[in-house]
């Protein structure tokens, strides 16, 4: 039932119902503490948290998945040194199988002849260890292997990162900071009114966060902070495009045409398109001339 729903509404209503059900059920968790033991405490709220303010944090977080892009771009210490730990790993998982295969092969009778389709898979085994050179890049050598045309995209994509991580704690600080100054009012409301209700609970709730988010989003600060999250993001985004371009460019083997190019070429076909379209004119103006002049005669 619950897929069918998610099949029929759009996406962001689907998670917006499942986002206000989930509030609605921890405050519920909450409204029992409180009405049995008549007060509550700020950790109490830390998971609505995540729930209310998901939305303003979802395009920024999407983003960050760039940080797998980066690290991509870099050969890790750690990777570089766990890489035979995990090959020696591979080769003595595949002798161990080979051996358990060719135990059980000695032992049935009659001994089984390779098929084609063994004999085939066996050479694509032996095609794809060829794939493996064996030979490693020193992390030192990394930045002289960059084009030298990407060398500078490379570095500010890093500074515009660092500055949208920097900013972005300070972005989820700013949110948390407002959400937990709403929770501070509405517990002093709550023990001072003592309800008897749940849904004047959460009415009163809800109010108190109303009136703290809308100052938020109106102070200098919160604005100033927004306005350096979005220019270092799309600066970010810039240089990290332009980087891989020029890295997919640079490499002979790439079958990968880049976006620049494909904007060129849609550029060139428009244009193109454009000169066919004055050039048949030009022809239908012409061929009624010609039509006009015979029928003079």
């Amino acid at each position: 039932m619950v897929i069918d729903l998610y099949r029929k509404l759009p996406k962001e209503s689907f998670e917006l119902l499942f986002r206000n059900l989930a509030v609605r059920d921890h405050l519920k968790e909450i409204w029992r503490v409180y009405e049995q033991f008549g007060s509550i405490s700020e950790e109490d709220f830390d998971k609505i948290f995540n729930e209310v303010f998901r939305f303003f944090l979802r395009p920024f977080e999407i983003v960050l998945l760039n940080e797998k892009a980066i690290r991509s771009m870099i050969p890790l210490d750690e990777m570089l040194s766990g890489k035979g730990v995990f090959n020696a790993y591979a080769e003595f998982m595949n002798s161990l199988f080979s051996h358990g295969f060719l135990t059980l092969k000695l032992l049935s009778e009659p001994l089984q002849q390779k098929t084609v389709l063994d004999s085939f898979i066996e050479e694509w085994r032996e095609f794809l260890r060829n794939f493996d050179s064996g030979f490693e890049i020193n992390l030192s050598e990394y930045p002289f292997l960059l084009p030298g045309t990407a060398k500078n995209y490379f570095l500010d994509c890093l500074s515009h990162w660092s500055t949208f991580l920097e900013n972005y704690e300070k972005y989820r600080g700013l949110l948390k900071e407002a959400y937990m100054s709403a929770v501070k009012t509405f517990i002093e409301v709550a023990e001072k009114n003592k309800f008897k209700d749940f849904d004047k609970f959460r009415l009163s709730f809800q109010e108190a966060l109303a009136r703290e988010f809308d100052c938020l989003i109106k102070s200098e600060e919160y604005l100033e902070l927004q306005g350096i999250l979005l220019s270092s993001l799309f600066d970010h985004i810039y240089c990290l495009r332009r980087f891989l371009e020029i890295i997919i460019e640079n490499n002979p083997a790439s079958p990968f045409a880049t976006v620049s190019q494909i904007d060129e070429a849609y550029k060139r076909i428009l244009d193109l398109k454009r000169k066919v379209s004055e050039l048949e004119k030009r022809i239908e103006k012409l061929e009624g001339e010609i039509c006009s002049k015979k029928s003079e005669k």
